[in-house]
């Protein structure tokens, strides 16, 4: 009975985690289009894109662990020291750990970035009913 409930308990968190490589590339792809929309913005006036610059400033701020850690990485990749096996062979499975498992600082990451996708939006619509008036 205790494996079946802890099967069930395993189960029940599958899945419920976030995909770390998948939030820094939505990251990374979004940054091309923001900063287009930016400068649309900086053109028109000046504080249209205040809520998106704050919504940043606080992605920024609770993706800092994951920025961190995924620039040393790179570094350390770039200057030709790689990773041995077994150092991959626990980065994979913490990767997979994450994706499976809320992990709290991920978790304010995510939900960082959905709150500046949300402020971006918001700063197009502006833009597109600031457009549609001229």
């Amino acid at each position: 009975m205790a494996r079946l409930v802890f099967i069930v308990f395993c189960l029940s968190l599958a899945g419920c985690g976030t995909d770390v490589r998948e939030l820094l590339r939505d990251d990374n792809q979004l940054a091309w289009e923001v900063e287009e929309a930016v400068a649309t913005a900086e053109d028109v006036g000046p504080g249209l894109d205040r809520d998106l610059q704050s919504a940043d400033v606080t992605k920024m701020e609770a993706c800092k662990e994951i920025y961190e850690a995924t620039n040393a990485r790179m570094e350390r990749e770039m200057s030709g020291d790689g990773l041995t096996f077994p150092e991959q062979f626990f980065a994979d499975l913490r990767l997979l750990f994450i994706r499976l498992v809320p992990v709290p600082s991920v978790e304010r990451c995510a939900d960082a970035q959905d709150d500046y996708i949300a402020a971006y939006e918001n700063l197009r619509e502006r833009l597109a009913q600031l457009e549609a008036t001229d």
